[in-house]
């Protein structure tokens, strides 16, 4: 019954790897915007 126990563990580690890469993401998606929004910043300055 250990690998029972191993594959437990296992699939709770994959379950933290997948919310620490839907965080990931969502701070992913932030800074697109911010940058975005520093580009149109800086192409105001240029005009």
């Amino acid at each position: 019954m250990w690998f029972l126990t191993r594959l437990a563990d296992q699939l709770k580690q994959i379950e933290a790897l997948e919310h620490t890469a839907r965080e990931l993401e969502k701070k992913a998606a932030e800074l697109e915007k911010k940058t975005e929004a520093l580009r149109e910043e800086l192409r105001k300055w240029e005009d």
